[in-house]
């Protein structure tokens, strides 16, 4: 009887193992497949300023357009739309060069 317990546990132990680890490796499947999927080819956020709690303005390039945009909790709201050759966008945050937000703005809204 002891020998035949035995073998049930550890057919529980080898059964849960096993399907912890199918759920680890599958999870970590769909999010690396979420992500390369979500990698955009003609949209890039530039910048992105916090100016509140879950508040943000972000400058958005998509194909020849720069769009300042902000972001609430629940909202998305486009503010301005800018040609991309209007706006001096010197080296990307990617490139490790970070644009001075305030100074783009004002420059931005300076040419309307």
């Amino acid at each position: 009887m002891t020998e035949n317990m035995f073998q049930t546990i550890w057919t529980v132990v080898l059964s849960f193992t096993f399907v912890v680890l199918l759920a680890y490796f599958t999870t970590k499947y769909i999010a690396n497949a979420t992500y390369i999927n979500r990698k955009a080819k003609n949209m890039k956020i530039i910048e992105s300023l916090a100016i509140g709690r879950e508040k943000f303005l972000l400058l958005i390039r998509v194909s020849k357009k720069v769009l300042l945009v902000s972001v609430a909790k629940d909202t998305v709201n486009l503010l301005s739309t800018f040609d991309e050759e209007e706006v001096d966008l010197g080296e990307t945050q990617e490139e490790n060069q970070k644009l001075e937000f305030g100074s783009v703005i004002h420059r931005l809204m300076n040419k309307k």
